[in-house]
């Protein structure tokens, strides 16, 4: 009963496949790295941008979603 309930679900909209975030592109200075993605939700392709902090080492702190909107 549970897999017809999800399969009616899915079919209806209910539920909403987010696939996996794929950089596009990464910008990094001395102090942040920020990174430009892609992600498909259901039938659309969601973009956004990345910024994290960077510590001398290397390694990413402080990574946060940044609100932007692009010009189609």
């Amino acid at each position: 009963m549970f897999v017809a309930l999800a399969a009616i679900f899915m079919s209806v909209g209910c539920a909403t496949q987010v696939g996996p975030r794929y950089v596009d592109q990464i910008t990094s200075s001395k102090k942040s790295v920020k990174l430009l993605y892609h992600q498909q939700v259901g039938a659309e392709t969601k973009r956004g941008l990345i910024e994290c902090e960077r510590n001398k080492d290397g390694s990413l702190q402080n990574c946060q979603n940044v609100n932007i909107h692009f010009k189609e």
